[in-house]
């Protein structure tokens, strides 16, 4: 779900069904952008302007990348580029319409409908890109639903092969480059919030599943409305900022890059295996997310701050991964 927010943090109120909400995309990929190299930095700069124009930076005067102009000019965009993914759901891309059609029906097992902007559809839109659904708590008879074919994993594959193929080397195809930055920096935040990587099959919802907690539903307290868990979680990283009192994302990445507690073991960073990271968010969401939840009841003593402190430790530990794949990629 797009927001417009630049340097203020606009901490607003209610649940998001697409990923991280607005806010928590924004500071994974603030996190990263602290962690690039300068030319890293300045190819994807150049990639940017060139994508959607609601995503654009202006361009360098005299075409000079320097500093002041990434810090002040790309980092807002860059930010912003995680959020694309999202928007495009609801309405067509300026630019990349082609590309979003012909790579949905190309992902194995879509259906697609005739109204791409089908309401309630994942077979459009390359919305099964932003998760995969690894199967949890499995209790009664058969066998739970394995994760759908295309998914964040398959979804991964096709972005890091894209980046390779336009920004990677010296070939450099910055307009489709843009494309494929808008997905990385989005799927990659994605698969830091556990319910994107798992399904809970308890015996309330054999046999198709909780649909990654959007069919599994909390109250925060006795009285309060249900809410989907997997939109509660959605506003995690927005729930450990409002705890936190910060109210720029700059200075969320300065405070949260400085907290010894929050820095990732060396190799949780090295080793980007997308399905072992994937796998371990499901153990996550078995050990934080499900622990002392029943469907439609309230949620434990602590519980809010159980998810704005996994919240901020994934913010970091995804904007870590993120800078250390880009760095990997793209850097000379």
């Amino acid at each position: 779900m797009r927001r417009n927010i630049c340097l203020v943090l606009t901490l607003a109120a209610g649940a998001s069904a697409f990923g991280w909400d607005g806010i928590g995309h924004q500071q994974v990929n603030d996190i990263a952008w602290k962690l690039l190299k300068p030319a890293v930095k300045a190819k994807i700069a150049r990639a940017l302007i060139e994508g959607d124009t609601a995503y654009q930076p202006k361009r360098p005067i005299d075409n000079v990348y320097s500093e002041q102009y990434l810090e002040s000019r790309v980092r807002p965009w860059f930010r912003e580029a995680g959020l694309w993914p999202d928007d495009i759901k609801g309405k067509p891309s300026e630019r990349f319409e082609d590309w979003v059609n012909n790579l949905n029906k190309q992902s194995p097992g879509t259906k697609p409908t005739q109204d791409p902007f089908q309401r309630g559809s994942e077979e459009n839109r390359m919305k099964t890109w932003h998760y995969v659904d690894f199967p949890l708590f499995f209790a009664g008879s058969g066998t739970p639903t394995p994760p759908r074919p295309s998914n964040a994993l398959y979804g991964l594959k096709q972005i890091e092969n894209g980046l390779k193929t336009t920004l990677a080397g010296t070939n450099q195809k910055y307009r489709e480059g843009a494309f494929w930055i808008y997905w990385a920096t989005h799927v990659i935040a994605d698969i830091h919030q556990p319910l994107h990587c798992s399904e809970h099959f308890g015996r309330e919802f054999l046999p198709g599943g909780d649909d990654g907690g959007n069919q599994f539903f909390i109250k925060v307290t006795p009285s309060a409305t249900e809410t989907r868990l997997h939109g509660y979680w959605d506003d995690g990283i927005e729930k450990a900022l409002k705890q936190d009192g910060l109210t720029s994302f700059v200075a969320v990445t300065n405070a949260w890059l400085a907290r010894a507690d929050l820095k990732p073991k060396d190799e949780d960073v090295a080793n980007l295996n997308w399905e072992a990271i994937a796998k371990r968010q499901s153990e996550v969401a078995v050990a934080e997310v499900y622990r002392g939840l029943t469907n439609r009841g309230v949620v434990p003593a602590g519980y809010e701050r159980r998810t704005a402190d996994l919240s901020r430790k994934m913010a970091v530990l995804g904007g870590y991964r993120l800078a250390a794949y880009l760095n990997g990629l793209l850097g000379e």
